[in-house]
């Protein structure tokens, strides 16, 4: 058992850490550019993204610009 577990975040908490649009979001995700979504229930209505995933992400972000 790890001591820090992976958390769900919402997509308003994404937006929020990513400064990006819902549109862009889903346009990235389309594309590839984007962690894809956990689907939290039987429906697909209730969507969240790994921490863990979006922060590699946002790294790999930085990464690129140097």
């Amino acid at each position: 058992m790890t001591t820090n577990p992976d958390r769900f975040l919402s997509q308003k908490e994404v937006m929020a850490h990513t400064s990006l649009s819902r549109m862009t979001i889903y346009r990235m995700r389309q594309t590839g550019d984007f962690p894809s979504p956990v689907y939290l229930n039987k429906q697909r209505t209730r969507v969240a993204w790994r921490e863990s995933e979006l922060l590699q992400w946002m790294q790999s972000r930085v990464a690129a610009n140097y």
